[in-house]
């Protein structure tokens, strides 16, 4: 019988990774917007008022306006192009060798 802790050993790294790199940075940022910092490094504790400012600028709605309409966009987009540019990948045929070169090598010459 296998251990019941061995799945959750696999599981560690990940939720570790995504505990510092994403849900710490997170709330960070959420904290430091209940602060003001002045010129001389001075930090001041100013509630919500970063937060009302934010609401009461029109400029901000803006920008969540058009971020969320580029992301209802792109985000479909982007997946449907890198679905069809994966079934001409894998469909055998005239050229296909070559259109697998021409998206893969720069992938594996930049290391990306």
């Amino acid at each position: 019988m296998r251990a019941k802790w061995v799945p959750y050993a696999f599981l560690a790294p990940a939720l570790l990774g995504l505990l510092l790199f994403r849900l710490v940075p997170i709330l960070l940022a959420l904290g430091g917007g209940f602060t003001g910092t002045d010129l001389t490094g001075e930090t001041s504790f100013l509630g919500l008022d970063n937060y009302a400012g934010l609401a009461s600028d029109p400029e901000f709605w803006n920008s969540v306006r058009v971020t969320l309409l580029f992301n209802l966009i792109i985000n479909p987009l982007q997946v449907v192009l890198a679905f069809a540019l994966a079934l001409l990948m894998a469909k055998p045929g005239r050229g296909v060798g070559t259109l697998r070169t021409a998206v893969l090598l720069p992938i594996t010459v930049l290391g990306r």
